[in-house]
Parts: structure tokens; C-alpha cells; sequence
């Protein structure tokens, strides 16, 4: 997953700031963030891997960590699945870097321009 986060962010820079995507942008400063906060948390199922937001750092010393009874159960965070991979491909970050290089801020204001 990480060396995912970093090919991503290697073809972002080499591309110039003006003409970024934002949901690549917000996509990698989030993942960038909770791997940062020790939020992430990667599940291995041999043939795929699911990437887990968890609500707070695990190392977080809060009531509610420690006691498994008042943790959420796993059928329950399917909201926090993040990203689901198989064979080295992340979906969802794949998905949002489909077009990085493409500012659509700056295509709907040159269009407008026009008009």
C-alpha cells in the first residue's frame, strides 16, 4: 500500500501544481494524513487486501480502545473501508488517479471564458 501511496505521489510531482487534479490531490494529502496519524490499518485476505480507517491511532490510550466490548464490530465498519487491492492494484486510488493531470477548474473556467 505504501509503495502504491508513493508511485502516486512520484507521477504527481512530475507533474506542474496548475494543472492537478483535486481529488487526486485530496486523495493522497488524506491517506498521506492518516498514515502520518497511524490511522490506516491494511487487512491481508491472501488474494486481496481491504485499507481500514480506524477512528483514532490504536496507541491512543482512550476507554474505548482498550475495551473490545465497546469497540465497533467488524460488520460495522464498512464505512471505514478506504480502499480495496488485489494483485498489487489499489481500486479506489486507481480510480482518482485516473485523470491527475487534468485541472477540471481550469478547463470549466476557460470554457466559460469562451462562451
Amino acid at each position: 500500500m505504501l509503495n502504491s501511496l508513493v508511485e502516486k505521489r512520484r507521477q504527481m510531482v512530475l507533474v506542474p501544481n496548475s494543472i492537478h487534479s483535486k481529488t487526486a490531490d485530496d486523495e493522497i494529502a488524506s491517506r498521506t494524513l492518516y498514515v502520518d496519524q497511524n490511522r490506516l490499518k491494511l487487512i491481508d485476505c491472501i488474494l486481496f487486501s481491504i485499507l481500514i480507517i480506524l477512528p483514532e491511532c490504536d496507541d491512543v490510550c482512550l476507554y474505548e480502545n482498550r475495551n473490545s466490548i465497546l469497540r465497533r464490530w467488524w460488520w460495522k465498519r464498512y464505512d471505514d473501508i478506504i480502499d480495496i487491492g488485489a494483485f498489487n492494484k489499489w481500486f479506489r486510488l486507481g480510480k482518482f488517479f485516473e485523470n491527475y493531470d487534468i485541472n477540471e477548474d481550469e478547463f470549466n473556467n476557460s470554457i466559460s471564458k469562451l462562451q
